[in-house]
């Protein structure tokens, strides 16, 4: 007899699924997968608390299992080098059941400031005068000016005799 009240009271938790709504979808760009986006859960639009949070796989796909029913979220996709996306869903049924979201993103163009890129010579050479910069040959090493100039090209540096 305590075998079977056990056995019907494992049967009857059993049967019940705990979790409450289910979202799931595919999050794509002209009709390839996004991978690795973010998902947010959000129970206010102008929330910065995030109530739970899942990554799309390599094929897009992402699932979240609600850890309570709600009646009205938000969904934000975020990913790099797209817009981001949010929909409502509102007056959700507190039943179990699986809700499936698509998103589909859309580029976001990143326009960079112009970059000028402009290279100090070294070494000038004018008739029968070298000039050289010695902003390029030093490397933080020196001591003293003996030290930079064993690094010029084109100089040879000696002990004195005396």
């Amino acid at each position: 007899m305590n075998n079977l009240c056990y056995f019907i009271i494992i049967i009857f938790f059993t049967s019940f699924d705990f979790k409450a709504q289910t979202i799931k979808g595919t999050v794509f760009h002209e009709n390839e997968a996004v991978p690795y986006a973010s998902v947010i859960i959000r129970k206010s639009e102008n929330s910065s608390s995030i109530h739970q949070y899942t990554k799309t796989n390599k094929e897009g796909f992402y699932q979240i299992d609600l850890k309570e029913s709600l009646d009205s979220i938000w969904v934000e996709v975020n990913a790099l080098a797209f817009e981001s996306q949010i929909k409502h869903l509102s007056k959700i049924q507190k039943s179990r059941q699986i809700i499936i979201l698509n998103f589909d993103l859309e580029n976001k163009p990143t326009e960079l400031e112009e970059v000028v890129i402009t290279k100090e010579v070294p070494i000038r050479i004018k008739n029968d005068t070298t000039t050289y910069n010695p902003e390029s040959f030093k490397d933080g090493t020196e001591r003293v000016v003996e030290d930079l100039l064993k690094k010029l090209p084109g100089i040879k540096v000696e002990e004195s005799e005396r």
